[in-house]
């Protein structure tokens, strides 16, 4: 892509990377209207590496524990913090209820204790990474196995994408994460959104 990636590096310090690339912006009219494709979401029956400029977020129904009418259980598996939050505040506005999970062993865990709907699994992770906890799900008994597991990588290297779906992921979400993506998932796994029920704040 004739783009140049720099590192500076201290021990005891830490590193700064850089990464300078030169891109064309995307013509939306020409963008494929049907979600996987525009949004770039990778599914067992293809990759689309199509781009969409995000829009912004709208103002949905936000789900709390205790109320009616969420959409969905999501478990989210992420080590970072601010990934966290940046798709616990999606997940809500999506109409979904959110546990979290800072690596693979505690999903597990969880995934004992709790019900699901859906696992949104990064990929590296300490203590046990995505990979190994989607192969895990996959390997337990009764309908937890079934799960759909949804992986989220900086990576979109095709071969990550291959090693994702070979260790029984049934989507592969790129980071950082976009709102319109996410809610073609949802979409897509979970069903329409709830309609918002007196106990509920529209617009969160």
């Amino acid at each position: 892509m004739d783009g140049k990636v720099k590192v500076k590096s201290r021990p005891g310090h830490g590193s700064s990377f850089s990464l300078h690339l030169r891109v064309q912006t995307t013509n939306l009219a020409a963008v494929p209207q049907h979600p996987s494709q525009a949004l770039g979401v990778a599914t067992s029956h293809g990759v689309s590496s199509s781009a969409l400029v995000p829009d912004p977020v709208p103002a949905l129904p936000c789900a709390r524990p205790g109320s009616a009418g969420y959409r969905a259980r999501v478990l989210l598996v992420e080590d970072n913090s601010v990934n966290r939050q940046v798709a616990v505040s999606f997940l809500h506005r999506l109409g979904c209820l959110v546990s979290e999970s800072e690596n693979g062993q505690m999903a597990l865990e969880q995934l004992h204790l709790q019900e699901f709907d859906l696992v949104l699994m990064d990929i590296n992770m300490p203590v046990m990474d995505g990979l190994a906890a989607t192969r895990a799900i996959r390997a337990m008994t009764g309908q937890v196995a079934s799960l759909p597991v949804l992986v989220l990588t900086a990576d979109a290297m095709e071969e990550s994408q291959a090693l994702s779906l070979a260790a029984g992921a049934n989507g592969f979400l790129t980071k950082p994460l976009q709102f319109a993506q996410l809610q073609a998932c949802l979409a897509q796994y979970t069903g329409p959104e709830p309609i918002a029920t007196p106990d509920q704040n529209p617009g969160g």
